[in-house]
């Protein structure tokens, strides 16, 4: 006998908030899933002894030995899906000291749109290691089919856009190799974040302490939108300001406030006193692996290729909490750490280029070739139909034009359509 799946309010309320729902909730009422405990990190132990050099050393050789344990007993040739950046590119570097050039294909995904296109780092670092290079220019007229085929892969809705092209670079990999290595998880480890400094900044100064309306006409976009939330304790703040909704844009949706019960929790089991540290721990226990290893996981399985990331090796990981949190952002800089060690493997103009992110032309695309479609899936008509989300407050989300507000709602009616079709 069938059971009906019947959809948590609660947790599509943490969806619309968070982009993403962390454990132990899902979707679905009285079904749970595991809470990540893969890492038990202690901040409070700090290596006060350790000389700078003598961390980098212990980086370089935790990260060599996770890309070789990787390797081993992978079917060859292997691949790396290669941006161009740094994690990436380091990643690259190790593979190349364990496997010859003729063993190793890299796969790049590149945009039409120059601000989002990182092909020609990622040939450059391609062509140093001398492996071979496959490289999809993305053109916008596959769009339509290509987010249609990603959101049925959901088991739950996921709102990270980078889903796209990181499904495009698995199956361009797929062709010609088994397993593929990643770069990911570098910026949770080793502090890769602008919005580090940001916290930094904020615990330094008395910005926080100002009224909301006087730092609203001196700053705009995402740092006015991360000193709304200034007064926040920075467990929340370092969450809330890059969720698509806030709470209160979460009430109008749904009709009901959104808990922090999973943020409230990890602050509680953090051992460490700096709240810089506090931010790193937020971000390996909560987004890495509720959104971006679950992200990846779904990508895996749909093309059915394996992956490997090395960054997320436990004992790296462990030995990054104990670093002090003035040498991973030193001279005011992400990632400096990282970026010093690659000086020794890497071109300077990989190391010190401008970080993009895995991203893709999101905002042009929903206002071209994916409007018709999101006007139809978002249509008022449709949503209240549904009688899931007001409709009216998704109608006022299309008029104000957030790409990443408009992109969650339509991931969550994509999931809907499958969900209600099963």
């Amino acid at each position: 006998m069938s059971t009906k799946k019947e959809i948590d309010q609660t947790s599509l309320a943490k969806y619309l908030l968070y982009g993403f729902i962390p454990a132990p909730a899902t979707i679905f009422k009285n079904i749970k899933k595991p809470i990540f405990k893969d890492y038990q990190l202690d901040y409070s132990k700090k290596l006060t002894n350790w000389s700078k050099e003598e961390i980098k050393s212990e980086i370089v050789r935790l990260l060599k030995k996770a890309v070789q344990n990787n390797l081993n007993n992978k079917n060859k040739p292997v691949g790396i899906l290669l941006s161009g950046g740094i994690d990436s590119s380091l990643t690259l570097a190790f593979m190349a000291q364990f496997l010859p050039a003729s063993q190793i294909k890299a796969f790049t995904i590149g945009f039409r749109e120059k601000p989002f296109d990182e092909s020609c780092y990622a040939k450059k670092v391609a062509n140093h290691f001398k492996v071979k290079h496959y490289l999809k220019i993305f053109s916008e007229k596959e769009t339509l089919n290509l987010v249609k085929k990603v959101a049925y892969f959901l088991d739950e809705p996921m709102a990270d856009p980078s889903i796209i092209p990181t499904y495009l670079a698995f199956s361009l990999a797929k062709k010609r190799v088994k397993t593929v290595f990643l770069g990911d998880a570098g910026d949770e480890a080793l502090a890769g974040y602008p919005k580090y400094l940001a916290h930094f900044f904020l615990e330094k100064t008395h910005l926080k302490k100002l009224p909301l309306f006087i730092l609203s006409n001196f700053f705009s976009g995402k740092i006015k939108k991360f000193l709304q939330y200034s007064s926040y304790p920075l467990y929340l703040r370092n969450q809330l300001w890059i969720n698509p909704f806030s709470p209160k844009e979460v009430e109008k949706l749904l009709g009901i406030k959104p808990d922090f019960s999973e943020l409230e929790k990890l602050h509680q089991t953090f051992k460490g006193k700096n709240p810089l540290d506090e931010a790193f721990y937020l971000d390996q226990q909560f987004t890495l692996p509720y959104l971006y290893m679950v992200k990846t996981q779904v990508v895996s399985q749909a093309t059915k290729l394996k992956m490997a990331n090395p960054f997320l090796d436990k004992k790296l990981f462990k030995f990054c909490a104990q670093i002090p949190f003035n040498l991973k952002l030193e001279g005011f800089k992400t990632k400096s750490l990282l970026k010093n060690i690659s000086l020794d493997y890497l071109p300077k103009e990989i190391v010190f280029r401008s970080k993009k992110g895995f991203g893709f032309p999101l905002s042009k695309w929903l206002d071209n070739s994916l409007r018709p479609f999101v006007l139809k899936e978002l249509s008022q008509k449709k949503i209240k139909k549904e009688g899931i989300l007001n409709s009216r407050a998704v109608n006022q989300v299309l008029i104000q034009d957030n790409p990443q507000q408009i992109w969650t709602l339509l991931i969550f009616e994509l999931w809907l359509k499958k969900h209600l079709k099963n």
